[in-house]
C-alpha cells in the first residue's frame, strides 16, 4: 500500500485500500458462516458424569487409576501416624512442635489428656473419603459400560470393592471405638450415619468376600492397566492376593 491510496484532498481512503477492505470482510464473514454454534457446543470438562466417564474407555482408565492415585495419596500421612500412635516412630522437627504436642501430649480435657480434635493427629480422613466417593462412582459406571464384557465388569468392581474395604480399614484403625461411616449416599450432600466398630469391620469383611467373588469371575486381565507397582499382582486372580 502506498501513499496513493489515501487521497490527499480528503483524507479517505483509495480504491486499492477500499477493494482490500472489502476482501478482508467477504474472508471473514465467510470464516464466521464456515461455523456454527454447534460446532462450539462441547461437553463440560469440569463436570463429567457417570454415563459420560463409562462410555470413553479413556475416561475409565483415568478413574481406575485416580483411584490407585488417591490411595496412595494417604499412605504416608497414615505410616506416620500410625507409627506415633504405636509409639514406634517419632517426628523431631524443632520448628514445628505440634507433632509432639498434637500426638504425644494433646490437651487437657477435664483433666484427662486428649488428643486435639483440631490437632495435626485428627488426619486420615478426608482423603479417605474422597477416594471412597471415587470408588462410589466408578462402581455405578461400570454396570452402564456397553464397552465391557461380563468378565470384564466384574473385575473390575473387584478392584474397586478392594479398595474400598482397604480406605475403610484406614479409617476405622484411626478411629476404633468412636466407628465411621461406611454408606456413601449417592447426593454429596446426604450424609450417612456413624456405625459402630464392629459393624464397619463387617463390613469391610463383606466387601473384600465380594471382591473376591468378582474378581474370581473376572477372567485372565483388567479392562485397565495397573501401575509397575502391581506387577505380579495385576490380573484379577493375583489382585486378589493383594
Amino acid at each position: 500500500m502506498t501513499t496513493t491510496d489515501i487521497n490527499h484532498r480528503t483524507g479517505r481512503p483509495g480504491p486499492y485500500m477500499l477493494r482490500t477492505r472489502l476482501m478482508g470482510t467477504a474472508l471473514l464473514m465467510a470464516s464466521l458462516g464456515a461455523c456454527s454454534d454447534k460446532s462450539l457446543l462441547i461437553a463440560n470438562p469440569n463436570a463429567p458424569t457417570i454415563t459420560g466417564a463409562a462410555s470413553d474407555p479413556a475416561a475409565f482408565q483415568l478413574q481406575a487409576t485416580g483411584l490407585l492415585t488417591q490411595y496412595r495419596a494417604t499412605r504416608t500421612g497414615y505410616i506416620n501416624d500410625m507409627g506415633r500412635f504405636g509409639r514406634e516412630s517419632y517426628v523431631f522437627t524443632p520448628q514445628e512442635p505440634r507433632n509432639t504436642s498434637h500426638y504425644f501430649i494433646g490437651i487437657s480435657v477435664g483433666g484427662i489428656q486428649q488428643l486435639d480434635p483440631s490437632g495435626f493427629a485428627s488426619g486420615q480422613w478426608a482423603g479417605q473419603y474422597t477416594n471412597l466417593r471415587d470408588i462410589f462412582n466408578f462402581k455405578n459406571a461400570v454396570p452402564v459400560n456397553a464397552s465391557l464384557n461380563a468378565a470384564q465388569k466384574a473385575a473390575a468392581l473387584g478392584f474397586a470393592k478392594t479398595i474400598e474395604a482397604a480406605e475403610l480399614l484406614e479409617v476405622i484403625a484411626t478411629r476404633d471405638t468412636l466407628g465411621a461411616i461406611t454408606e456413601i449416599k449417592a447426593n454429596p450432600a446426604e450424609l450417612a450415619p456413624f456405625v459402630s466398630r464392629d459393624s464397619v469391620y463387617k463390613y469391610i469383611l463383606a466387601t473384600l468376600d465380594g471382591a473376591a467373588t468378582n474378581l474370581a469371575a473376572g477372567g485372565s486381565s483388567f479392562p485397565f492397566a495397573l501401575h509397575s507397582g502391581f506387577t505380579g499382582f495385576n490380573t484379577p486372580a493375583t489382585f486378589a492376593l493383594f
